[in-house]
C-alpha cells in the first residue's frame, strides 16, 4: 500500500510540472552516539531526499504532494520509521474549507501536530504514549477563526507498540493565537493484545521572548499509562539555540528521560551536541555529537 502512494505521487510530481512548482531539497543528519561514557557508534542517522510539488490558482494553492527518499544506516529500526517516510498527496480547500491529505503522514496528536522533531537528539514522550508517529492512511484538517481541527483514519502501519491493522482513530481540535497554542486529542485503537487502546492528551506552546515553552500530558488505557513532557527552547551564546526536555511515563513500568541538546547553524551544515539521562529498569546515559549537511 505505502509503495502505490509513492508511486502515485511519483507520477503526479513528474507529469504535472508544467503546471505547477516543483521544489527538492535534502539533508544528511549523521551522529556520535556515546553511551555510559564508554560504548561508541557512528551511523548515517538519515539521508533524506525531499521533493515536493504545489499548484496554485488565483484562490491560492490547490494541491500539494510530498514525498521523502530516505536511506539510513539503521533503516529498519524504530527510530527510522518514526522520523522519515513521508509520501502524500493534499487536495486544499477554498479558504475556512476542509483541506484532505492522503499518504504517509505524522498522526494529529498532540505536541507531533506543532512540533517538529525530526532532528531533534531528545526523547520524546510519543515513542512511550503510543509507540507510534507516522502512519499510512487519510485525514481532514482545516481551521475555523482561532481554532484548528484534524481527524485522521490510519492503519497503524508501524512496528512499534501498535503493530499493523490496529486502525486508530486519531483526533485534535486546537487554538492558535499570537499568545499561545494548544489543543486537546485523542486516539483509538483496536490493540491485537489489549483490546482497545485509547489515549488523551492536553497541549501547549507558549512564547516567552526570548523562549519558547512547551508541554503535553496525557492519559490511556488498555494498556494503562500515564505521562507528561516539557521542553524549553533557550537562545546560547554566540547564536547558538538550546533545547532542554524532561519526560516521565508511568506503566508497569517508570520511565524518565531527562536531557539538553545545543545547535548551531552555519550556511548549509548545522551542528549539534546533546546529553540524555533515561532511567527505566536501568540508568543509561547518551552524548550524541551531531552534523547536518543540508543540499
Amino acid at each position: 500500500m505505502k509503495y502505490r502512494f509513492i508511486l502515485l505521487i511519483c507520477s503526479l510530481l513528474f507529469s504535472t510540472t508544467l503546471f505547477g512548482a516543483v521544489d527538492i531539497n535534502g539533508a544528511i543528519d549523521t551522529r556520535l552516539e556515546i553511551t555510559d561514557f564508554k560504548d561508541m557508534m557512528y551511523s548515517l542517522h538519515g539521508a533524506e531526499l525531499n521533493i515536493k510539488y504545489t499548484y496554485a490558482n488565483e484562490g491560492g494553492d490547490r494541491l500539494l504532494a510530498f514525498i521523502q527518499i530516505p536511506y539510513s544506516t539503521h533503516y529498519k529500526s524504530d527510530m527510522f520509521l518514526e522520523h522519515f517516510g513521508d509520501a502524500y498527496l493534499i487536495v486544499k480547500g477554498s479558504l475556512k474549507q476542509p483541506n484532505i491529505r492522503i499518504g504517509r503522514f505524522d498522526i494529529p496528536f498532540g505536541l507531533i501536530k506543532t512540533f517538529d522533531s525530526h532532528t531533534t537528539l531528545l526523547p520524546q514522550l510519543f515513542d512511550k504514549s503510543l509507540g507510534l508517529k507516522k502512519d499510512i492512511g487519510a485525514e481532514v484538517f482545516g481551521f475555523y477563526k482561532m481554532f484548528t481541527y484534524d481527524v485522521s483514519f490510519t492503519q497503524g502501519f508501524n512496528s512499534f507498540d501498535m503493530p499493523r491493522n490496529d486502525k486508530p482513530i486519531t483526533a485534535r481540535i486546537g487554538i492558535e493565537t499570537d499568545a499561545i497554542k494548544g489543543g486537546v486529542s485523542y486516539l483509538n485503537a483496536t490493540h491485537s493484545t489489549d483490546g482497545e487502546m485509547k489515549r488523551i492528551s492536553i497541549d501547549f506552546e507558549k512564547n516567552i521572548n526570548p523562549f519558547v515553552v512547551r508541554g503535553e500530558a496525557v492519559l490511556g488505557k488498555y494498556p494503562d499509562g500515564k505521562g507528561f513532557s516539557v521542553m524549553l527552547d533557550f537562545p546560547f551564546f554566540f547564536g547558538i539555540e538550546g533545547m532542554g526536555s524532561g519526560l516521565l511515563w508511568k506503566d508497569n513500568t517508570n520511565y524518565q528521560a531527562y536531557g539538553i541538546e545545543l545547535r548551531k547553524d552555519i550556511s548549509f551544515l548545522t551542528i549539534g551536541i546533546g546529553f540524555t539521562q533515561t532511567k527505566e529498569i536501568a540508568n543509561k546515559n547518551q552524548l550524541v555529537f551531531q552534523t547536518i549537511i543540508k543540499i
